[in-house]
């Protein structure tokens, strides 16, 4: 697998937020290095954790082929289709595109 299941207690929230993180091969051979982390907010809508494989394996692969460097991907998820972690409406989110493939 590509991704960790992890969880944290969040004190905000009064709940433990469940997490999956996928760890690039740069960060094995040095873990003092800083690294990009992108927060994939939308988790992965209750599907199974073997979706987040394979968006993991998408960024993966544009590490591998140098399209992006070293990223460490933290894909937020709570495993249920009908709720969000944002208690608001987002009217407009701007958002840089990465082309992975």
């Amino acid at each position: 697998s590509l991704v960790v299941n992890q969880s944290i207690v969040s004190n905000a929230l009064n709940d433990n937020i469940h997490f999956y993180i996928y760890i690039p091969d740069a960060y094995k051979i040095d873990s003092t290095r800083s690294f990009p982390v992108v927060y994939w907010l939308h988790g992965s809508g209750g599907w199974p954790p073997g979706i987040l494989n394979v968006l993991a394996n998408r960024f993966h692969l544009a590490i591998k082929d140098r399209k992006i460097p070293p990223t460490v991907i933290v894909f937020l998820d709570d495993g249920k289709r009908e709720s969000g972690l944002t208690p608001f409406k987002l009217d407009k989110v701007s958002i840089k595109k990465i082309n992975l493939i």
